[in-house]
């Protein structure tokens, strides 16, 4: 694409192995370095990919030494090639700026050429070909990158504007109708919250987090997608159907029941009016789900597919511990860790609302890693107390007995409210198939 005489207008090959010796070295300015460039900005293939390496290592915080760099890169790298990063620098984040110049270079000449070329070659209107060639202008330039710097007292007004406008003005935050408290713990989920739930086997997660995607898409008419790693989509339709038709699970499940018991057999006439209840009930909802086994990587370009085609707001992953890492690591803790963070990451960037489930071992611990409590801005726990040998709690200001139905819904941590508080969750209905907060039905006596 570019020939001898203006090569070096487009490139600094050593300017970027200037960057790169600097980033190793642990120079100060190493994180603005991180926040300006992208490994397509390097001209030169092995530096882009020593770069993207470096900025794998930096998001694990690991060290960035050369075994590290060498076990984390997608090639071989020769060792004459360190021997030429062992220089000292001067002002790298210059060099830094002077990388991403070139890089813009390159793409403003391609640019032209393909106005250029669009020009020549394309029939449609000359103001449709303008507003391309606008956007694809735009796409090179980093505008966050050019706005004026402003202090916080400089910002205030506006910020103090900003609050008196939202009050009185209906929040756009998910609030649920089934667990109110998770509305008061929380302050409602926004978007960009990234939300854990763990528990141990059997306890209930699975159930919580169906059930609050349920209440977002029903009640709330929020597009929801649910990623399973241990239910078909099938099981997962089961499940939904169960939840808010009053039927109970095993009668979808196995319809023809337990040896000649005809309780558990799920007759014609059920059958129908099952039928019905979940026509009327999820005719207006947006439930996208995935059963298959996908990577962290193919779970963001399944999200923002959602995003995109479907408006996808709310997503539930279930759970994490199942999860592959496109990225080889040597324990299972820091593979987890680097999972949390990647899918904090992705509710951030995708300005979506995230909430990941995990498995608690037998001492009530997140299994594999406890990166996921410390990155969620909230991170919920949910136990069955009898299980637990906890026979009796202060719920609120209600003194519960427990039953074989209830669950003990736990706020770990919040980045935003107080931690600690609980409310109890049990099966509710005239089969007892709905999961619901307690405090919404008075029926239970206390003692």
């Amino acid at each position: 694409m570019y020939n001898s005489k203006h090569i070096n207008k487009i490139s600094n090959i050593e300017a970027e192995k200037d960057v790169l010796a600097s980033i190793i070295s642990g120079n100060s300015q190493s994180s603005e370095i991180f926040g300006l460039l992208k490994p397509e900005h390097f001209h030169d293939k092995l530096n882009s990919i020593v770069y993207k390496t470096l900025t794998k290592l930096n998001d694990l915080g690991e060290s960035f030494d050369y075994t590290n760099i060498i076990e984390q890169s997608e090639t071989e790298i020769e060792p004459n090639y360190f021997y030429e990063l062992q220089r000292e620098v001067t002002k790298p984040l210059i060099k830094a700026m002077l990388i991403h110049d070139k890089w813009q270079a390159r793409q403003l000449i391609k640019i032209a050429k393909d106005i250029i070329q669009n020009v020549q070659d394309s029939d449609s209107d000359i103001q449709d070909q303008t507003d391309k060639a606008i956007s694809n202008l735009k796409s090179i330039t980093d505008l966050s990158m050019l706005q004026e710097d402003i202090t916080l007292h400089g910002s205030l007004e506006d910020i103090i504007s900003s609050i008196q406008e939202r009050i009185g003005k209906q929040e756009e935050t998910l609030r649920s109708d089934y667990f109110p408290s998770f509305n008061k713990y929380t302050g409602g989920l926004r978007a960009g919250d990234f939300t854990s739930l763990s528990g141990k086997d059997k306890a209930g997660k699975t159930t919580l987090a169906y059930s609050l995607a349920l209440d977002f898409a029903i009640n709330r008419n929020i597009p929801i997608g649910l990623f399973s790693l241990e239910m078909t989509k099938e099981t997962l339709a089961w499940k939904a159907i169960s939840l808010e038709c009053e039927i109970e699970y095993q009668k979808l499940r196995n319809p023809n029941g337990y040896k000649n018991d005809i309780t558990t057999q799920l007759t014609k006439s059920e059958l129908e009016q099952v039928a019905l209840k979940a026509q009327r009930r999820f005719s207006k909802t947006k439930i996208y789900t995935v059963d298959q086994v996908l990577n962290e990587r193919q779970i963001k370009t399944k999200i923002k597919k959602w995003q995109k085609d479907n408006g996808v707001q709310f997503v539930v992953i279930d759970y994490i511990g199942l999860v592959p890492s496109s990225i080889k690591f040597d324990n299972r803790e820091r593979e987890i860790a680097y999972l949390s963070r990647f899918f904090k990451l992705l509710a951030h960037e995708l300005k979506i609302t995230l909430l990941v489930l995990s498995q608690q071992n037998r001492q009530g611990e997140i299994a594999e890693s406890k990166g996921l409590d410390r990155d969620s801005d909230f991170a919920f726990s949910i136990k069955k107390p009898l299980e637990e040998g906890i026979q009796t709690a202060t719920i609120g200001e209600l003194q519960v007995s427990f039953s074989e139905t209830d669950f003990l819904v736990t706020l770990e941590r919040s980045r935003h409210s107080a931690q600690g508080k609980q409310f109890l969750a049990t099966y509710v209905g005239d089969k007892q198939t709905s999961f619901r907060e307690l405090e919404l039905f008075k029926s239970r006596e206390t003692i």
